[in-house]
């Protein structure tokens, strides 16, 4: 049976009150530091890639207003959870009666669950994402479920436990983490939920050696990523789980992360099949992967374009809000009942 894999980007929790890339430019920009200073709002008028702008700003330690600058992207992310929880109401509380879920949340958790492989299998399943909110977190402890993510100190491993924006969590050292997947890892085999992976760090992570946050933006993406050792394991895990006969289903991923396309075309040339939720009709999305997009622009937009197996034009919410939807009925067909 081919291996089912689910990947995320900005778009999925966009559903959910999550901000895309604009929309984080903007509650950047408008932020009242950001209104006095000179410098930094002249940059961000020139470049509305605010994930870039961070690396720049990041990186440069004789920056004046580095440390603020830094702050006030970490402030945008806690507005996004703030406004992820005001749209999804006590999602991040236990609910202790089912009934009590509104019904989109519980059929995105029980999507996710299909991506765990049949028990009978004693297999893994996983869940990678880019983003670096907490939404899906929320939605597991919402229905009291723990979710399951590699050797971090977090609500993946406290039954019951509350998960607060407001803590950090540093992430394990090498020989922490080595020690979990010679003795835990196999353990996750034949659960009934995916691991869920983190690809590019999250809100409220530490680097396991300073006090730095870890979340992972801009144009080096695949540089910092080798820097720390959770990060690292994570990236290889989802090379090695594309590199197979493979399904992979991706929403909300707008294709501009280099890395990452460069392992979706190797899988793809070793039978990887891509399949994507998406609004956007199916001729802009190919003029957007041919033209629009300057990463995938020209022969990698071709490469991923022709590596689509299943194309299903409309939003998750839709999709997922009525069983009778032909997309439903032929994602249930092309996607989870092909071998």
């Amino acid at each position: 049976m081919r291996k089912k894999i689910l990947l995320t980007g900005a778009g999925f929790t966009c559903n959910f009150g999550g901000f895309l890339a604009k929309d984080m430019w903007g509650v950047i920009f408008n932020n009242a530091i950001i209104q006095n200073n000179h410098d930094i709002r002249k940059k961000m008028l020139k470049n509305y890639d605010f994930e870039s702008l961070y690396e720049e700003i990041r990186s440069d330690k004789n920056f004046t207003k580095r440390d603020e600058f830094i702050n006030i992207v970490k402030n945008a992310y806690s507005l996004m959870d703030d406004q992820i929880k005001s749209s999804n109401p006590r999602i991040e509380k236990n609910t202790e009666n089912e009934e009590q879920i509104a019904p989109i949340l519980r059929n995105v958790f029980n999507f996710i669950a299909r991506f765990a492989p049949p028990k009978s299998l004693n297999e893994t399943g996983y869940f990678f994402t880019l983003n670096q909110d907490l939404f899906v977190e929320y939605l597991f402890q919402h229905h009291n479920q723990l979710v399951l993510m590699p050797a971090i100190n977090s609500v993946a491993h406290k039954n019951r436990f509350k998960l607060n924006p407001n803590i950090n969590y540093y992430l394990p050292s090498e020989e922490i983490l080595d020690a979990w997947i010679k003795d835990f890892l196999p353990q996750y085999n034949g659960r009934k939920h995916p691991i869920y992976i983190k690809l590019h760090g999250s809100y409220t992570w530490k680097y396991s050696e300073s006090d730095d946050d870890i979340m992972v933006l801009g144009g080096q993406k695949k540089n910092q990523i080798q820097k720390e050792p959770l990060l690292k394991y994570q990236f290889e895990l989802f090379k090695d789980n594309i590199a197979t006969d493979a399904d992979l289903m991706i929403i909300g991923y707008g294709f501009r992360d280099k890395h990452v396309n460069k392992i979706l075309l190797e899988g793809c040339g070793k039978g990887l099949r891509l399949h994507i939720i998406n609004p956007c009709p199916i001729d802009q999305f190919k003029n957007y992967l041919h033209k629009e997009n300057a990463v995938t622009k020209g022969i990698i937009g071709e490469q991923l374009y022709t590596s689509i197996y299943g194309y299903y034009n409309c939003n998750l919410i839709e999709l997922l809000s009525n069983t009778n939807n032909p997309y439903y009925l032929q994602m249930q067909n092309n996607f989870f009942a092909s071998n």
